[in-house]
């Protein structure tokens, strides 16, 4: 009974032995391959504060990341936007002024169609929206700024209905455009700039609108040169002619407005690259630093490896000479 008990002890034994042992090799195993330790309070004797300060720091660094990359999308996108109403206020400014100096009024009215699509088009540009956000709303970004572009058209025709000069025109566009139940009646979206922290005490803003003078002087100026194109008008020649010529003026001043929104947003742009660049540099730094903390030796972690393995062939040696035993084989 004494000899049974001594063998069931140590069968357990073995058995404890082997489960431990290969726990132990699938451990080293991992940080053989990985670098780094699988207890890691052990490895660090349970001083976890620094690497909880690297870990704090790197989250911190990924929500800079995610605000860098979105900010940076929504300044590219209204750059281009800004450039692209410059080009067609560019594309628009001195034929008009051609035509209102040497055009014929067949030549007029269709320097208006093609500013009626070419404000319709801009007003489309400027409800961009970047993922689910309306860029040139400021903070407002779950809506558009404007509506559709022919309906201001036809809000504007309403405006001009039955004038007879150029400047009964121009009173009329401007004052709708200047007027606050008018044009900034219509703009949907805030006069608070959209903004984002990109560093630590260092933001990203998107202060250009919808609302922005440079932008709605634009939209006025094309918008006054698409009445050139209204039915609702009874302009002679003469009056055409000067109509054209105003709005070609309105567009080439505005030239130096938009040029300056260019710059500011060319700025922010910048802005951004750089704090993705630092940003990018000190998540690398901690990254190391982090690795540093919690890597193990690979020579030792390969070595105790060496010898947990050669320990298990041992015990399953051992193993297999007690499964040999017998009375017949004790009795030889």
């Amino acid at each position: 009974m004494t000899t049974m008990i001594g063998d069931l002890v140590q069968s357990g034994q073995l058995r404890r032995s082997i489960g431990q042992t290969k726990a132990q090799i699938q451990t080293l195993t991992t940080e053989v391959t990985t670098g780094a330790a699988s207890d890691i309070a052990q490895h660090l004797r349970g001083d976890l504060g620094a690497l909880h300060s690297v870990r704090t720091a790197l989250v911190r660094l990924d929500g800079y990341k995610t605000a860098t990359t979105e900010m940076g999308l929504i300044a590219s996108a209204a750059q281009q936007v800004v450039q692209g109403i410059s080009t067609y206020a560019a594309d628009l400014a001195e034929p008009l002024m051609s035509a209102g100096t040497y055009g014929q009024s067949s030549t007029i009215k269709a320097m208006g169609a093609e500013a009626a699509e070419k404000f319709k088009a801009a007003v489309t540009m400027l409800n961009t929206r970047v993922g689910d956000r309306a860029i040139f709303s400021g903070t407002a970004t779950d809506r558009a700024p404007l509506p559709d572009g022919a309906n201001l058209l036809q809000t504007l025709s309403a405006q001009v209905a039955g004038a007879t000069t150029a400047a009964e025109v121009e009173v009329a566009v401007s004052g709708w455009f200047d007027d606050p139940a008018g044009y900034s009646a219509t703009f949907a979206g805030s006069t608070e700039t959209m903004r984002a922290e990109i560093a630590v005490g260092e933001y990203a803003e998107l202060s250009v609108t919808a609302g922005s003078d440079a932008l709605r002087d634009t939209l006025k100026a094309l918008a006054l040169a698409a009445m050139l194109d209204d039915g609702t008008l009874s302009l002679n020649s003469a009056e055409g002619a000067r109509l054209a010529s105003a709005a070609g003026s309105a567009l080439i001043e505005g030239s130096t407005a938009r040029a300056d929104l260019t710059a500011e947003l060319a700025v922010t742009e910048q802005r951004i690259a750089e704090a993705q660049t630092r940003n990018s540099a000190e998540a690398s730094a901690l990254e190391i630093a982090q690795a540093g903390l919690v890597e193990v030796d690979p020579y030792q972690a390969s070595a105790q490896l060496s010898d947990a393995q050669t320990r298990l062939e041992t015990i399953f040696a051992i193993t297999a000479r007690m499964s040999q035993l017998s009375l017949v084989n004790f009795l030889k």
